[in-house]
């Protein structure tokens, strides 16, 4: 350390001086005049040695270095990006296509045993296999999930809310379709008729009595 370097008048403020030759010649100058400072603090309540802090003080002033002078910031105003607006909406580019899925054989033969019996019922039957709402019901309906809950037949979704929740007669199907979509009960009974021919067909609804219910062997 540099005091233990310096010489045996070190922090004395009766010798340190920052006008001497002698003292700024000393390795311990710097650390001198801050333990010589401190010393005189520490006896000004005793001893008037005002002077001498007023020595230190002009000495520290001349040694500070004087403040930049920073020139005040110019605020510049902050620009927004605006969103481009579109002069007119935007339209698709492509058509939507509409997915439809395979027939297979068994799908196909179902068909015309349907349409021997139900000409409305069997064009049905070929819209549901080509747009795949056939495997939907096989899959979903014994997992009590509806395969029309977000579009489709609006019929189909009551007849399959119905098979979810324990199955349905004609008579009390028909209340619930004249009362959920508005119908007639002579438009409700034919789209009723229309439903059991195309799930029966297929093995989506079986009989228990009175009662249309899913199928035992579905799922």
């Amino acid at each position: 350390m540099i005091e233990q370097k310096a010489p045996g008048c070190f922090g004395a403020a009766s010798v340190y001086s920052q006008d001497s030759s002698v003292c700024k010649g000393c390795v311990a100058y710097d650390q001198c005049n801050s333990a010589s400072l401190a010393t005189l603090e520490s006896i000004r309540a005793t001893v008037d040695v005002r002077d001498l802090l007023k020595r230190h003080a002009v000495a520290r002033a001349k040694a500070a270095p004087a403040p930049a002078q920073t020139k005040p910031l110019e605020k510049s105003p902050i620009k927004v990006a605006q969103p481009k607006v579109a002069n007119k909406p935007l339209t698709r580019t492509t058509a939507q296509e509409r997915v439809t899925f395979a027939m297979t054989v068994e799908m196909t033969t179902t068909i015309e045993r349907i349409a021997a019996q139900n000409k409305k019922a069997a064009d049905q039957a070929t819209t549901l296999c080509k747009m795949g709402r056939i495997n939907d019901m096989r899959s979903m309906l014994p997992q009590r999930m509806n395969p029309f809950a977000e579009g489709g037949p609006a019929y189909l979704r009551v007849v399959c809310n119905h098979l979810i929740n324990g199955g349905f007669t004609r008579a009390s199907l028909r209340v619930a379709m004249a009362q959920e979509l508005g119908w007639s009960e002579e438009t409700a009974a034919s789209h009723i008729s229309m439903a059991i021919a195309v799930l029966g067909a297929f093995r989506i609804v079986g009989k228990d009595g009175d009662n249309i219910v899913l199928h035992p062997g579905l799922g």
